[in-house]
């Protein structure tokens, strides 16, 4: 993101400010919003086993509320940093940056649950998985957001002003609700969504 930052380079306070957004605010905001979100899904559904009410938090709950606080930043920018938000490229910049500091901070929660809950095998998996595995996932969805708020900010028309940004919004909403979801869905979920992860993620970088 730094790299195509070099074709439109915006401040670096800003592009700073982005990641930690998403490294402290964003997680921070997110994962109170998980939490109660999660009782009230469960208290909906009636999911009394462990593992379905996770699943269920992971795939209603998670998707909308990390986008949410992750794309806020962009709309801010648009708002009342408006000279510094040129297009799609500053959208994809600004949006990779926050959800990259937000995936820090994620990553660093998930591995220290996993040592103190699994050890060592659970430890090495979670980091195969989320380091190695799918490090980009984060970063792609918001960019989702990204693009559209870029979009957004080019356009002299108030409805695609208004329209555009949600439809990334919930662009990124559905990518990572469908990874959530194959992530919770055991093995072959997981490999199927890996699949299509990679398929995205080409798509990602040729764009």
């Amino acid at each position: 993101f730094l790299w195509l930052d070099s074709y439109a380079s915006e401040p670096v306070r800003y592009l700073a400010f982005a990641f930690f957004w998403g490294a402290l605010v964003s997680t921070l905001v997110s994962l109170i919003f998980n939490t109660v979100g999660g009782v009230l899904v469960i208290g909906a559904t009636g999911a009394t086993d462990e593992g379905t009410a996770s699943s269920l938090t992971a795939v209603l709950v998670a998707p909308p509320v990390e986008e949410t606080f992750k794309g806020v930043l962009l709309l801010l920018f648009l708002v009342f940093r408006r000279h510094t938000f040129d297009g799609i490229t500053d959208g994809m910049v600004y949006a990779g940056l926050v959800a990259a500091g937000f995936a820090f901070t994620e990553n660093i929660l998930y591995l220290g649950r996993a040592l103190t809950e699994g050890g060592t095998p659970a430890f090495v998996v979670t980091f195969v998985l989320r380091g190695i595995i799918s490090p980009f996932l984060h970063p792609m969805f918001t960019t989702m957001t990204g693009i559209a708020v870029g979009i957004a900010a080019l356009s002299r028309s108030t409805p695609v002003k208004v329209v555009a940004p949600i439809i990334g919004w919930c662009a990124a909403v559905l990518l990572h609700g469908l990874w959530n979801l194959s992530a919770s869905s055991g093995t072959t979920g997981l490999i199927l969504g890996l699949c299509f992860g990679f398929v995205a993620f080409v798509s990602f970088v040729a764009f």
